[in-house]
Protein backbone atom coordinates (compact mmCIF):
# COMPACT_ATOMS: atom_id res chain seq x y z
CA UNK A 1 0.00 0.00 0.00
CA UNK A 2 2.96 2.58 0.80
CA UNK A 3 4.53 1.26 -2.58
CA UNK A 4 4.65 4.42 -5.45
CA UNK A 5 2.67 3.72 -8.40
CA UNK A 6 4.79 3.72 -11.67
CA UNK A 7 3.45 6.29 -13.11
CA UNK A 8 4.89 8.51 -10.35
CA UNK A 9 8.11 7.07 -11.00
CA UNK A 10 7.60 7.57 -14.48
CA UNK A 11 7.50 11.45 -13.82
CA UNK A 12 10.58 12.13 -12.26
CA UNK A 13 13.85 13.66 -13.87
CA UNK A 14 16.78 12.04 -13.99
CA UNK A 15 19.62 13.91 -11.91
CA UNK A 16 22.93 14.12 -14.53
CA UNK A 17 25.73 12.93 -12.98
CA UNK A 18 28.29 15.22 -11.49
CA UNK A 19 31.75 16.63 -13.35
CA UNK A 20 34.37 17.30 -11.72
CA UNK A 21 36.11 20.37 -12.53
CA UNK A 22 39.11 20.26 -14.74
CA UNK A 23 42.49 21.62 -12.69
CA UNK A 24 43.15 25.08 -14.57
CA UNK A 25 47.07 25.95 -14.93
CA UNK A 26 48.01 29.33 -13.23
CA UNK A 27 51.22 31.06 -14.11
CA UNK A 28 53.99 31.11 -11.71
CA UNK A 29 53.58 34.27 -9.51
CA UNK A 30 57.22 36.01 -9.24
CA UNK A 31 58.26 39.34 -7.95
CA UNK A 32 58.71 41.85 -10.39
CA UNK A 33 61.47 43.73 -8.20
CA UNK A 34 63.15 41.73 -4.95
CA UNK A 35 59.42 40.51 -3.31
CA UNK A 36 56.96 43.49 -4.67
CA UNK A 37 54.76 43.11 -7.63
CA UNK A 38 54.55 39.63 -7.60
CA UNK A 39 50.59 39.77 -8.15
CA UNK A 40 50.70 42.54 -10.92
CA UNK A 41 49.57 40.82 -14.38
CA UNK A 42 51.39 41.52 -17.86
CA UNK A 43 49.81 45.46 -18.69
CA UNK A 44 50.17 46.26 -15.08
CA UNK A 45 54.01 45.47 -15.51
CA UNK A 46 54.39 47.46 -18.90
CA UNK A 47 52.95 50.19 -17.19
CA UNK A 48 55.11 50.01 -14.67
CA UNK A 49 58.45 49.83 -16.48
CA UNK A 50 57.46 52.82 -18.84
CA UNK A 51 56.98 54.70 -15.36
CA UNK A 52 60.27 53.61 -13.74
CA UNK A 53 62.45 54.24 -17.21
CA UNK A 54 60.52 57.52 -17.50
CA UNK A 55 61.81 58.34 -13.72
CA UNK A 56 65.17 56.94 -14.27
CA UNK A 57 65.60 59.53 -17.58
CA UNK A 58 64.78 62.63 -15.39
CA UNK A 59 66.94 61.10 -12.65
CA UNK A 60 69.81 60.87 -14.60
CA UNK A 61 68.88 64.52 -16.69
CA UNK A 62 69.16 65.74 -13.56
CA UNK A 63 71.84 64.40 -12.21
CA UNK A 64 73.63 65.41 -15.81
CA UNK A 65 72.66 68.83 -15.40
CA UNK A 66 73.75 68.95 -11.88
CA UNK A 67 77.55 67.73 -12.60
CA UNK A 68 77.44 70.34 -15.83
CA UNK A 69 75.73 72.99 -13.31
CA UNK A 70 78.64 72.18 -10.53
CA UNK A 71 81.26 72.44 -13.46
CA UNK A 72 80.23 75.15 -14.71
CA UNK A 73 80.26 77.41 -11.22
CA UNK A 74 83.88 75.65 -10.20
CA UNK A 75 85.30 77.66 -13.65
CA UNK A 76 83.09 80.13 -14.12
CA UNK A 77 82.63 81.32 -9.97
CA UNK A 78 84.57 79.01 -7.23
CA UNK A 79 87.94 78.82 -9.07
CA UNK A 80 87.83 82.81 -10.21
CA UNK A 81 86.78 83.93 -6.77
CA UNK A 82 89.54 81.82 -5.26
CA UNK A 83 92.18 82.96 -7.57
CA UNK A 84 91.18 86.38 -6.58
CA UNK A 85 90.86 86.02 -3.35
CA UNK A 86 94.75 84.66 -3.61
CA UNK A 87 96.02 87.37 -5.73
CA UNK A 88 94.53 89.76 -3.70
CA UNK A 89 96.25 88.87 -0.85
CA UNK A 90 99.20 91.37 0.60
CA UNK A 91 103.02 89.96 0.43
CA UNK A 92 103.89 93.11 1.67
CA UNK A 93 103.40 96.89 2.91
CA UNK A 94 105.69 99.88 1.98
CA UNK A 95 104.23 102.60 3.25
CA UNK A 96 101.05 103.45 2.62
CA UNK A 97 101.19 101.05 -0.87
CA UNK A 98 100.49 97.49 -0.72
CA UNK A 99 102.56 94.50 -2.78
CA UNK A 100 99.76 92.18 -3.37
CA UNK A 101 100.01 88.32 -4.21
CA UNK A 102 99.05 88.07 -8.24
CA UNK A 103 101.37 91.20 -9.02
CA UNK A 104 104.34 89.59 -6.89
CA UNK A 105 104.16 86.09 -8.75
CA UNK A 106 103.99 88.13 -12.34
CA UNK A 107 107.40 89.54 -11.34
CA UNK A 108 108.44 86.32 -10.20
CA UNK A 109 107.87 84.48 -12.98
CA UNK A 110 109.15 86.99 -15.00
CA UNK A 111 112.56 86.68 -13.18
CA UNK A 112 112.63 82.94 -13.21
CA UNK A 113 111.44 82.66 -17.27
CA UNK A 114 114.46 85.34 -18.02
CA UNK A 115 117.17 83.42 -15.76
CA UNK A 116 116.19 80.07 -18.00
CA UNK A 117 116.88 81.90 -20.89
CA UNK A 118 120.19 82.92 -19.98
CA UNK A 119 121.07 79.85 -18.69
CA UNK A 120 119.57 77.72 -21.64
CA UNK A 121 121.93 80.64 -23.98
CA UNK A 122 124.67 80.09 -22.33
CA UNK A 123 124.56 76.75 -22.43
CA UNK A 124 124.29 76.36 -25.80
CA UNK A 125 127.28 78.78 -26.41
CA UNK A 126 129.63 76.42 -23.97
CA UNK A 127 128.34 73.57 -26.10
CA UNK A 128 130.11 75.63 -29.61
CA UNK A 129 132.46 75.91 -27.21
CA UNK A 130 133.30 72.49 -26.05
CA UNK A 131 134.28 71.47 -29.72
CA UNK A 132 137.89 73.12 -28.89
CA UNK A 133 138.11 72.86 -25.45
CA UNK A 134 141.82 73.74 -24.91
CA UNK A 135 141.65 77.01 -27.01
CA UNK A 136 138.47 78.66 -25.76
CA UNK A 137 139.71 77.92 -21.70
CA UNK A 138 139.02 80.70 -20.53
CA UNK A 139 135.60 81.44 -22.40
CA UNK A 140 134.77 78.00 -20.86
CA UNK A 141 135.48 79.31 -17.33
CA UNK A 142 133.61 82.34 -17.59
CA UNK A 143 130.25 80.87 -18.97
CA UNK A 144 130.79 77.91 -16.38
CA UNK A 145 130.69 80.83 -13.73
CA UNK A 146 127.85 82.65 -15.29
CA UNK A 147 125.77 79.57 -15.28
CA UNK A 148 126.54 78.76 -11.89
CA UNK A 149 125.34 82.90 -10.71
CA UNK A 150 122.20 82.25 -12.62
CA UNK A 151 121.23 78.83 -10.93
CA UNK A 152 121.81 80.74 -7.73
CA UNK A 153 119.88 83.04 -8.64
CA UNK A 154 117.07 81.12 -9.57
CA UNK A 155 117.18 79.76 -5.95
CA UNK A 156 115.77 82.92 -4.48
CA UNK A 157 114.17 83.93 -7.22
CA UNK A 158 111.28 85.07 -4.86
CA UNK A 159 113.22 87.19 -2.53
CA UNK A 160 115.16 89.03 -5.02
CA UNK A 161 111.78 89.82 -7.14
CA UNK A 162 110.01 91.01 -3.90
CA UNK A 163 113.16 92.89 -2.78
CA UNK A 164 112.76 94.67 -6.81
CA UNK A 165 109.40 95.62 -5.84
CA UNK A 166 109.84 96.99 -2.37
CA UNK A 167 112.93 98.77 -3.87
CA UNK A 168 111.02 100.16 -7.08
CA UNK A 169 107.81 101.03 -4.54
CA UNK A 170 109.88 103.02 -2.35
CA UNK A 171 111.88 104.91 -5.03
CA UNK A 172 108.43 105.87 -6.42
CA UNK A 173 107.22 107.38 -2.71
CA UNK A 174 110.75 108.96 -1.53
CA UNK A 175 112.84 109.49 -4.87
CA UNK A 176 111.60 113.11 -4.56
CA UNK A 177 113.44 113.53 -1.46
CA UNK A 178 116.73 112.60 -3.20
CA UNK A 179 115.82 115.79 -5.85
CA UNK A 180 114.63 112.88 -8.52
CA UNK A 181 111.71 113.76 -10.56
CA UNK A 182 110.37 111.30 -13.62
CA UNK A 183 107.18 112.71 -14.93
CA UNK A 184 104.66 111.16 -17.34
CA UNK A 185 106.03 112.57 -20.89
CA UNK A 186 109.28 111.69 -19.91
CA UNK A 187 108.58 108.10 -19.05
CA UNK A 188 106.62 108.02 -22.36
CA UNK A 189 109.96 109.06 -24.39
CA UNK A 190 111.72 106.15 -22.65
CA UNK A 191 109.36 103.49 -23.28
CA UNK A 192 109.37 105.32 -27.25
CA UNK A 193 113.13 104.86 -26.82
CA UNK A 194 112.63 101.38 -25.88
CA UNK A 195 110.26 100.61 -28.65
CA UNK A 196 112.90 101.70 -30.87
CA UNK A 197 115.84 99.90 -29.77
CA UNK A 198 113.60 96.46 -29.69
CA UNK A 199 113.15 96.80 -33.04
CA UNK A 200 110.01 98.39 -33.18
CA UNK A 201 106.68 98.93 -30.89
CA UNK A 202 105.02 95.52 -32.06
CA UNK A 203 108.42 93.42 -31.32
CA UNK A 204 108.29 94.77 -28.27
CA UNK A 205 104.23 94.01 -27.36
CA UNK A 206 105.04 90.64 -28.32
CA UNK A 207 108.10 90.39 -25.60
CA UNK A 208 105.73 91.89 -22.64
CA UNK A 209 103.00 89.75 -23.79
CA UNK A 210 105.28 86.46 -24.09
CA UNK A 211 106.57 87.56 -20.73
CA UNK A 212 103.25 87.61 -18.98
CA UNK A 213 102.86 90.99 -18.02
CA UNK A 214 100.46 94.25 -19.67
CA UNK A 215 102.35 96.75 -20.68
CA UNK A 216 101.56 98.79 -17.92
CA UNK A 217 102.91 96.70 -15.60
CA UNK A 218 106.09 96.57 -17.84
CA UNK A 219 105.97 100.33 -17.90
CA UNK A 220 106.03 99.62 -14.03
CA UNK A 221 109.36 97.68 -13.80
CA UNK A 222 110.79 100.20 -16.15
CA UNK A 223 110.13 103.34 -14.30
CA UNK A 224 112.11 101.68 -11.34
CA UNK A 225 115.04 100.99 -13.06
CA UNK A 226 114.66 104.48 -15.05
CA UNK A 227 114.48 105.99 -10.72
CA UNK A 228 117.84 103.96 -9.97
CA UNK A 229 119.60 104.94 -12.55
CA UNK A 230 119.13 108.78 -11.89
CA UNK A 231 119.44 108.03 -8.53
CA UNK A 232 122.69 106.38 -8.70
CA UNK A 233 124.20 109.90 -10.61
CA UNK A 234 122.07 112.24 -7.97
CA UNK A 235 123.91 109.93 -4.98
CA UNK A 236 127.10 109.37 -6.13
CA UNK A 237 127.98 113.05 -6.71
CA UNK A 238 127.25 112.99 -2.52
CA UNK A 239 129.95 110.19 -1.64
CA UNK A 240 132.55 111.65 0.87
CA UNK A 241 135.99 110.53 -0.20
CA UNK A 242 136.15 110.06 3.92
CA UNK A 243 134.17 107.26 5.22
CA UNK A 244 132.86 106.35 8.40
CA UNK A 245 134.02 102.92 10.13
CA UNK A 246 132.99 101.02 12.68
CA UNK A 247 134.28 97.91 14.38
CA UNK A 248 132.18 95.82 16.90
CA UNK A 249 131.72 92.59 18.18
CA UNK A 250 128.54 90.98 18.54
CA UNK A 251 126.51 87.83 20.63
CA UNK A 252 123.95 86.60 18.23
CA UNK A 253 121.08 84.38 20.57
CA UNK A 254 117.78 82.51 18.86
CA UNK A 255 114.78 84.96 19.51
CA UNK A 256 113.00 82.56 21.50
CA UNK A 257 115.61 82.71 24.16
CA UNK A 258 115.17 86.31 25.18
CA UNK A 259 115.43 85.44 29.13
CA UNK A 260 119.17 84.01 27.87
CA UNK A 261 119.83 87.02 25.92
CA UNK A 262 118.64 89.61 28.11
CA UNK A 263 121.44 87.22 31.24
CA UNK A 264 124.10 87.58 29.25
CA UNK A 265 123.65 91.14 28.32
CA UNK A 266 123.42 92.05 31.76
CA UNK A 267 126.63 89.73 32.41
CA UNK A 268 128.47 91.95 29.89
CA UNK A 269 127.40 94.81 31.43
CA UNK A 270 128.58 93.54 34.73
CA UNK A 271 132.52 93.20 33.32
CA UNK A 272 132.05 89.49 32.13
CA UNK A 273 134.30 88.54 29.14
CA UNK A 274 132.47 89.30 26.03
CA UNK A 275 134.95 87.16 23.94
CA UNK A 276 134.52 84.13 26.11
CA UNK A 277 130.31 84.28 25.99
CA UNK A 278 130.80 84.82 22.48
CA UNK A 279 132.57 81.76 21.54
CA UNK A 280 130.10 80.02 24.26
CA UNK A 281 126.69 80.98 23.32
CA UNK A 282 126.69 82.97 20.03
CA UNK A 283 125.15 81.19 17.07
CA UNK A 284 126.82 83.27 14.69
CA UNK A 285 129.71 80.48 14.53
CA UNK A 286 131.75 82.65 11.94
CA UNK A 287 132.41 86.08 14.20
CA UNK A 288 131.62 83.29 17.22
CA UNK A 289 135.30 82.00 16.71
CA UNK A 290 136.89 85.52 16.81
CA UNK A 291 135.07 86.39 20.33
CA UNK A 292 132.00 88.09 18.63
CA UNK A 293 134.28 90.45 16.41
CA UNK A 294 133.32 91.78 13.69
CA UNK A 295 136.16 93.93 11.86
CA UNK A 296 135.44 97.45 10.70
CA UNK A 297 132.89 97.88 8.50
CA UNK A 298 130.63 100.58 7.17
CA UNK A 299 127.71 100.59 9.33
CA UNK A 300 125.42 100.80 6.83
CA UNK A 301 126.56 96.90 5.11
CA UNK A 302 124.70 95.74 8.26
CA UNK A 303 120.70 95.20 8.87
CA UNK A 304 119.11 97.90 9.73
CA UNK A 305 118.28 98.01 13.69
CA UNK A 306 122.26 96.81 13.92
CA UNK A 307 123.52 99.67 12.14
CA UNK A 308 121.29 101.77 13.80
CA UNK A 309 122.51 101.06 16.80
CA UNK A 310 126.33 101.28 16.21
CA UNK A 311 125.08 104.79 14.69
CA UNK A 312 124.22 105.82 18.01
CA UNK A 313 126.47 104.24 20.31
CA UNK A 314 130.23 104.99 21.21
CA UNK A 315 133.54 103.19 21.88
CA UNK A 316 133.10 100.58 24.71
CA UNK A 317 129.40 100.71 24.73
CA UNK A 318 126.93 97.71 25.19
CA UNK A 319 123.50 97.20 23.52
CA UNK A 320 120.95 94.71 23.35
CA UNK A 321 119.15 94.55 19.69
CA UNK A 322 116.61 92.58 18.05
CA UNK A 323 116.81 91.64 14.22
CA UNK A 324 114.95 89.36 12.12
CA UNK A 325 118.01 86.78 12.75
CA UNK A 326 117.60 86.78 16.61
CA UNK A 327 118.86 89.24 19.37
CA UNK A 328 122.17 90.74 19.12
CA UNK A 329 124.12 91.77 22.71
CA UNK A 330 126.32 94.56 20.67
CA UNK A 331 130.09 96.06 22.30
CA UNK A 332 131.23 98.69 19.84
CA UNK A 333 134.98 98.07 19.68
CA UNK A 334 136.09 101.31 17.65
CA UNK A 335 135.85 103.75 15.28
CA UNK A 336 137.73 105.46 12.53
CA UNK A 337 137.84 107.66 9.43
CA UNK A 338 139.22 106.08 6.11
CA UNK A 339 140.36 108.46 3.19
CA UNK A 340 138.91 105.66 0.64
CA UNK A 341 140.73 104.87 -2.45
CA UNK A 342 139.91 105.32 -5.57
CA UNK A 343 138.68 101.81 -6.35
CA UNK A 344 137.13 101.76 -2.95
CA UNK A 345 135.34 105.32 -3.78
CA UNK A 346 133.90 103.85 -6.64
CA UNK A 347 132.53 100.87 -4.82
CA UNK A 348 130.85 103.22 -2.18
CA UNK A 349 129.19 105.31 -5.06
CA UNK A 350 127.55 102.05 -6.44
CA UNK A 351 126.62 101.30 -2.99
CA UNK A 352 125.12 104.68 -1.99
CA UNK A 353 121.90 104.00 -3.77
CA UNK A 354 121.49 100.51 -1.32
CA UNK A 355 122.45 102.42 1.55
CA UNK A 356 119.77 105.02 0.62
CA UNK A 357 117.12 103.19 0.08
CA UNK A 358 118.11 101.49 3.65
CA UNK A 359 117.24 104.22 5.42
CA UNK A 360 113.98 105.15 3.13
CA UNK A 361 112.67 102.00 4.02
CA UNK A 362 113.26 102.44 7.74
CA UNK A 363 111.20 105.68 7.25
CA UNK A 364 108.38 103.65 5.32
CA UNK A 365 108.29 100.87 7.75
CA UNK A 366 108.56 98.01 5.25
CA UNK A 367 106.47 95.09 6.48
CA UNK A 368 107.14 91.38 4.66
CA UNK A 369 104.20 89.74 5.46
CA UNK A 370 104.19 86.55 3.44
CA UNK A 371 107.17 84.35 3.47
CA UNK A 372 107.71 83.90 -0.18
CA UNK A 373 110.34 81.10 0.74
CA UNK A 374 107.71 78.42 1.01
CA UNK A 375 105.81 79.00 -2.56
CA UNK A 376 106.18 76.19 -4.53
CA UNK A 377 108.28 77.22 -7.54
CA UNK A 378 109.70 79.87 -5.70
CA UNK A 379 111.97 78.28 -2.68
CA UNK A 380 115.09 80.32 -1.34
CA UNK A 381 118.21 77.92 -0.62
CA UNK A 382 120.21 81.29 0.35
CA UNK A 383 121.10 81.30 3.92
CA UNK A 384 120.38 84.61 5.84
CA UNK A 385 123.16 86.87 6.78
CA UNK A 386 123.70 89.70 9.53
CA UNK A 387 124.93 92.21 6.44
CA UNK A 388 122.31 94.20 3.87
CA UNK A 389 122.22 92.17 0.37
CA UNK A 390 124.28 93.99 -2.40
CA UNK A 391 126.36 95.83 0.27
CA UNK A 392 130.00 96.72 0.30
CA UNK A 393 132.42 95.32 2.86
CA UNK A 394 131.55 91.98 4.27
CA UNK A 395 129.58 90.31 1.73
CA UNK A 396 130.34 91.12 -2.12
CA UNK A 397 127.21 92.87 -3.89
CA UNK A 398 124.41 90.40 -5.69
CA UNK A 399 123.90 90.57 -9.38
CA UNK A 400 121.38 92.96 -10.49
CA UNK A 401 117.87 91.34 -10.78
CA UNK A 402 117.10 89.99 -13.86
CA UNK A 403 113.90 92.60 -14.37
CA UNK A 404 116.72 94.95 -14.60
CA UNK A 405 118.89 93.47 -16.35
CA UNK A 406 116.77 92.34 -19.42
CA UNK A 407 115.64 96.26 -19.40
CA UNK A 408 118.75 97.55 -19.63
CA UNK A 409 119.22 94.91 -22.25
CA UNK A 410 116.35 96.10 -24.40
CA UNK A 411 117.03 100.00 -23.54
CA UNK A 412 120.65 99.50 -24.25
CA UNK A 413 122.18 102.57 -25.97
CA UNK A 414 119.02 104.66 -24.69
CA UNK A 415 119.50 108.31 -23.75
CA UNK A 416 118.38 109.36 -20.17
CA UNK A 417 115.12 111.13 -20.59
CA UNK A 418 114.59 111.79 -16.52
CA UNK A 419 115.11 114.97 -15.22
CA UNK A 420 116.99 115.68 -11.75
CA UNK A 421 116.26 119.00 -10.05
CA UNK A 422 119.08 120.87 -8.60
Amino acid sequence: MNAESPDIDRRRRKTPARRTPAIIEQRAKTPFFLRWGADLDRRQREALKERIALFSGIVLAVVIAGLLGWGWYQDNVARPAALAAQNNRIVAVVGNDTIRYGWFMKVAKFEKKQLNNDVTQLQQEQAQLQASPKKNAAQLAQISQQIQQYQAQLSSVGQDALTTLIEDDTMEQRAATAGVHLSKHEMSQVMTLMADRAGGIGYLNRYIAQSGLTYAQFEWLVRGDQLRTDLSKVLAKKVSHVQLKIRASHILIATKNHALAVRLYHEVLSGANFAALAKKYSTDKSSAVRGGDLGYADPSTYVPSFANALHQMSVGQVRLVKSQYGWHIIKETGREHVHLTAAQYQQAQQQAVATWLQGQELKLHIQRVMNVTSIPGLASSASPSLYNPGTTGATAPQSPASVQKVIKRLTKGTKKTGSVKK
